[in-house]
């Protein structure tokens, strides 16, 4: 059964998405879609305690997300290594698309490596924002590039 919570934070409202196995989606949200869908509600929001504690916490204190059961989160075997990749950078720090690319055993392929962040769907718990361009520019990212300036700004990059 898949259940939803909204948890509000600095850069807006965030919807979580979970399936019997763990979190599966994390969802950047425009103010007017704050409530889940009728079927996705949470009766029993303790489920998600410990991940909006997380949340919380990055927010107010800058401590790091810590790894949570993930559920099926689906994409292919190259997002999967490259999501895997994105989970080992630490808070506070940041690796190139090309970087990333030669870490999964595919130099040359920081494009798709782009398109992997760009398929995350649980952005922060996998910090996709931390993946930057070779260039020295901020590259792209799904909650868009203000968030990824004030997630950056939070953890002391930028």
């Amino acid at each position: 059964m898949r259940q939803t919570i909204v948890v509000n934070s600095l850069i807006g409202p965030l919807r979580l998405l979970s399936d019997d196995k763990g979190l599966v989606a994390l969802d950047f949200l425009k103010s007017k879609e704050v409530q889940p869908k009728k079927k996705e509600r949470v009766e029993d929001a303790s489920a998600f305690r410990s991940q909006e504690k997380a949340l919380k916490d990055f927010f107010s204190k800058g401590k790091s997300l810590p790894k949570f059961a993930y559920g099926n989160r689906g994409g292919t075997d190259f997002q999967r290594k490259v999501w895997r990749e994105i989970e080992k950078i630490p808070l506070g720090k940041t690796r190139t698309y090309a970087e990333i690319a030669k870490a999964v055993g595919s130099p040359g392929a920081a494009r798709a490596v782009g398109s992997a962040c760009g398929a995350n769907p649980i952005p922060l718990f996998v910090p996709c924002h931390r993946v930057v361009a070779s260039n020295g520019g901020l590259g792209g990212f799904s909650g868009g590039l203000d968030i990824k300036k004030k997630l950056l700004r939070i953890e002391g990059v930028l």
